[in-house]
């Protein structure tokens, strides 16, 4: 078996949340382009945006659970159980200290980041085939914080022990469960007029921001055959902004 082979994804059944735009679109793109079936799920219309990639659509509000288990039977009776689960959808609330952030905001993130989270993995596991594989999108907010990142990087950190508990109970079906953990990229989320679009430029060991283009491997990693021996991970794709203090940070201090 070739090394293209066992990364293959052809024929893999996939979906997507909050497949309609950013990082969970680009996947999804380009899981169609790979061959694989694909059905992507969001909480705005999303029907023009997954005609336009080659997938189906399905619309849900990952923070509502009986929307979770209708969409995901609705997606087990169209395509039948699923190879891959990509949990994809979030949100952020970075920018204000946690001085200035009532308890109710809190909420709202934890409604989608960690509630949403805990009610895909719930229902998610029930349509996942054993030997399947389950890919959280995480932060590396959650390996790394800062001054006003604290609700969102704790709703991460959550989503993380999440997933390893997941990978854990779900290692008996051969069902592998990790986590994708990336830095700042390019998306609608932190595009380049963002205030912190340069800040994370400088943080950066590699110097620059991450396109989703930068992302699609590792999903494609997780999905495929290749990393049958890879679960409870949380694998982060950020430059290397957690290895520690790069140039741009060095050059910013003198």
């Amino acid at each position: 078996m070739t090394m293209t082979d066992v990364l293959s994804i052809r024929g893999k059944k996939v979906l997507v949340t909050g497949g309609t735009s950013g990082i969970g679109k680009a996947v999804a793109a380009h899981f169609v382009r790979c061959g694989a079936e694909v059905a992507i799920l969001g909480r705005r219309d999303g029907e023009a945006i997954a005609a336009e990639i080659g997938a189906s659509f399905f619309r849900c509000d990952i923070a509502v659970d009986e929307e979770v288990a209708r969409a995901f039977e609705a997606v087990k009776q169209e395509l039948g159980m699923l190879d891959v689960l990509v949990l994809n959808a979030g949100t952020d609330n970075t920018g204000p200290l946690m001085a200035d952030q009532p308890v109710s905001e809190l909420r709202k993130l934890l409604a989608v980041n960690v509630e949403g989270l805990y009610s895909c993995l719930f229902h998610g596991q029930r349509v996942v085939s054993d030997g399947g594989s389950i890919i959280v999108t995480s932060s590396a907010a959650s390996l790394l914080t800062f001054p006003t990142y604290g609700q969102y990087s704790a709703s991460k950190a959550a989503g993380d022990s999440l997933t390893r508990t997941a990978a854990l109970e779900l290692a008996p079906r051969g069902v592998r469960v990790n986590a994708v953990c990336p830095g700042g990229v390019n998306t609608a989320m932190m595009s380049p007029d963002h205030p912190e679009f340069a800040m994370i430029c400088k943080l950066t060991p590699l110097g620059r921001i991450a396109e989703t283009a930068d992302l699609i491997g590792i999903y494609q990693f997780l999905a495929s055959d290749g990393s049958a021996y890879v679960t409870g991970q949380t694998i982060a794709v950020d430059g290397g902004a957690t290895a520690g203090v790069g140039f741009g940070i060095l050059g910013a201090l003198r």
